[in-house]
């Protein structure tokens, strides 16, 4: 079966990336990632799908899986890794790019602020649906995943 992966990559100031496909017709942001290669594992997925995206490289042994969904014909896989330093500051040393190889519009996003989005698209929903106000909401849960794993580069 195949599948899609996707990361939520946040860094050292609270902020994520999210990029903004050309393809769609609405004005929506998402969590950099997409459909695998044959023979690639969801993780490997990631790591290039991220790359591809934003510029951003991390380890395969960096990525956290937080989420994997059955959608009928395929696994769609979210992955988390946290990285050193400001996306802000890597952007500005075109570390981050501009625009994805595919003509995705790189943004740099609050993570609280995108929990506010999460309605907004099923990349994001996950965030709402797993961990909610009452179980410490998502700044929490992330908080926990970055004590929980090794620093990605």
């Amino acid at each position: 079966m195949s599948h899609a992966s996707v990361v939520l990559v946040v860094d050292n100031d609270g902020d994520t990336v999210l990029v903004q496909d050309p393809k769609w017709d609405q004005d929506i942001n998402k969590l950099p990632g997409g459909k695998s290669l044959p023979g690639e594992s969801a993780a490997e997925t990631a790591v290039r799908e991220l790359e591809e995206e934003t510029g951003l490289r991390v380890e395969t042994s960096k990525l956290v899986p937080v989420n994997d969904e059955d959608r009928g014909n395929h696994h769609f896989y979210t992955m988390f890794t946290h990285i050193e330093g400001s996306l802000v500051e890597m952007k500005n040393k075109g570390l981050l790019k501009k625009i994805g190889d595919e003509g995705e519009i790189v943004k740099i996003f609050k993570l609280s602020d995108i929990y506010m989005m999460a309605e907004g698209h099923s990349s994001l929903r996950f965030l709402e649906s797993h961990y909610l106000p009452e179980r410490g909401g998502v700044k929490h849960k992330v908080e926990e995943l970055i004590c929980q794993m090794p620093q990605a580069v």
